[in-house]
């Protein structure tokens, strides 16, 4: 309707309307910054490029922003954390409630919270938690740090124990060096 009222100017300014566009009229001509309102949407152009795209899924900053989307080399904030974008949409940091992950081609490559994981935990990795240091193999414990024991090896017959506690060496049940020097031999 061309009769309603479309914009109070005063110590408060309301402007009404389906988008409202602001824009440069640089020298040059060419109408590249501008910031665009819409309906449950805002859009922020720099030299015709969105830099800044928040809507109802959430934000994205950086060069040709999305919100609610992966974009290469930007930052994303949603209800899943704030995620920020390397070379590819696969490489990314997640930071989120419970911690955050790092990710490689796809691949969980660590990840930081109360159980810590560094390397892919499909294969070789250290895993950190408050029962203790491991490194693994998959889920095989190839060497584990618990509270004054050292554990090198998975082997029963074969594994490497260092008590702390008891200043004792125990190598499988074939070797032992208790903590006053004696050594067993069965």
């Amino acid at each position: 309707d061309d009769s309603a009222t479309k914009a109070v100017f005063g110590a408060n300014t309301t402007i009404t309307g389906g988008t409202i566009t602001l824009q440069s009229n640089a020298a040059g001509g060419g109408n590249d910054d501008r910031l665009v309102i819409g309906s449950a949407s805002l859009a922020l152009y720099t030299n015709d490029v969105k830099q800044i795209d928040i809507n109802d899924s959430g934000i994205n900053i950086g060069p040709a922003a999305v919100a609610g989307s992966a974009v290469i080399g930007n930052v994303r904030l949603g209800s899943g954390g704030a995620y920020i974008y390397g070379a590819a949409t696969d490489d990314y940091v997640n930071i989120k409630s419970d911690g955050f992950d790092v990710v490689a081609a796809g691949v969980n490559q660590a990840a930081f919270g109360a159980t810590t994981t560094i390397g892919y935990t499909g294969a070789e990795h250290v895993s950190l938690s408050n029962s203790g240091v491991e490194i693994k193999d998959n889920t095989t414990v190839l060497a584990s740090m618990v509270g004054t024991t050292t554990t090198l090896g998975y082997h029963a017959t074969t594994k490497i124990v260092l008590d702390g506690s008891t200043g004792t060496m125990a190598v499988g049940s074939k070797f032992n060096i208790a903590n006053n020097g004696n050594v067993t031999i069965n």
